[in-house]
């Protein structure tokens, strides 16, 4: 069966990758592994962990996630103290954001691995953190 390939605009055998797919792919791995080195570095870097420490800091050791559910519920489905600092929006979508205190949150692991899943919004995070600078 043919089709029209989307990389160079050609009819090809559906089974058929040609050099512009395959060149494009290769050149979409390179800038992804680009990316990762970028991010790794940047994790090990003193500047990461001066600012990770101010934003715990900040945060006073606790994760603004179960303190806002002591506040509105009254209990917390959490661990509470936080020791791990999570990206609102994630390294990967917006890297000049890295060192922004506005996208920057104390989490408790807990929370911290349903924020990477995705389970809270970042609207819901980036609130917290304005309402935790306010005070």
């Amino acid at each position: 069966m043919l089709k029209a390939c989307q990389y160079c605009g050609r009819v090809h055998s559906k089974k058929t990758d040609c050099a512009a797919k395959l060149r494009t792919l290769r050149e979409r791995d390179a800038v992804q592994r680009e990316r990762e080195s970028t991010i790794r570095t940047f994790r090990s870097s003193g500047s990461w962990r001066r600012k990770s420490e101010a934003v715990r800091m900040r945060d006073k050791r606790l994760c603004l996630v179960c303190c806002d559910e002591m506040k509105r519920l009254g209990v917390c489905t959490g661990e509470l103290i936080g020791a791990e600092v999570h990206h609102i929006i994630a390294l990967v979508n917006d890297f000049d954001k890295r060192l922004d205190d506005d996208n920057l949150i104390t989490l408790c692991r807990q929370h911290h691995e349903a924020a990477e899943a995705g389970e809270m919004s970042p609207d819901y995070l980036r609130a917290l953190v304005c309402a935790d600078s306010e005070e």
